[in-house]
C-alpha cells in the first residue's frame, strides 16, 4: 500500500510502546468506520482482536533546516497495544 496523498485527512496518534512515542496516523475515513470516540475507536476495535494497519510517521530534516513529518512504513496494531495509544501527536524534535 502506498504512502497517503492527502496527510490533512490523515488523524494522528501516539503510540507508547519502548523508550519513545510513535506518531502513527490513519485515514479519516477508515477511522470513522470504527465505532467510538478519538482514541478509543482504535483502542475498542483492537481490545476486541480486529488488527488495524497504520502509516507510522518519522520525523526528516529539509534542505532548508526545518523537519518534516514523513509516512515511512505500515505498521500493524494488535490487542496488546490497544492500552498504549494516545490521541493526537505531539511532534519531538531531535536534540541537534
Amino acid at each position: 500500500m502506498k504512502a497517503p496523498e492527502k496527510p490533512n485527512h490523515m488523524v494522528f496518534f501516539e503510540l507508547h510502546r519502548g523508550d519513545s512515542p510513535t506518531m502513527i496516523g490513519m485515514m479519516r475515513d477508515d477511522l470513522f468506520k470504527l465505532p467510538g470516540f478519538r482514541a478509543s475507536r482504535l483502542q475498542q476495535a483492537l481490545a476486541q482482536g480486529q488488527p488495524l494497519t497504520v502509516w507510522q510517521y518519522a520525523l526528516r530534516k529539509t534542505d532548508d533546516g526545518s523537519y518534516q513529518a514523513l509516512p515511512d512504513k505500515q505498521i500493524q496494531l494488535t490487542s496488546d497495544d490497544a492500552p498504549h495509544i494516545t490521541f493526537g501527536a505531539r511532534i519531538r524534535l531531535p536534540d541537534n
